[in-house]
């Protein structure tokens, strides 16, 4: 199964940056689900090798590719987050 655990033995990867800190990212973003979710039990079923980082260019840094952080600059907002979010798919049974 295809989980966010496997980010952990990765340097400088994971959801989340935090600049004033260690300046690498950290891996913060899980998913919890219920029982059912992952046995597909009620119709719906957590698809475990679809368990990722969302990370499209937009969303980066030139550089080492963190989040774009979320400005308010010129009257207009700019930027995103200090996280990257993460997906997955639900199919179903």
């Amino acid at each position: 199964m295809k989980t966010l655990w496997p980010f952990l033995g990765i340097p400088d990867e994971g959801t989340h940056h935090f600049s004033q800190a260690t300046n690498t990212m950290n891996l913060l973003d899980q998913f919890i689900i219920s029982r059912g979710l992952f046995y597909g039990l009620r119709g719906l079923h957590l698809k475990r090798d679809s368990v990722e980082i969302f990370k499209p260019d937009i969303m980066r840094t030139s550089g080492k590719g963190r989040p774009k952080p979320f400005e308010f600059k010129q009257g207009r907002p700019r930027g995103y987050s200090d996280h990257f979010p993460i997906q997955a798919v639900i199919e179903t049974v």
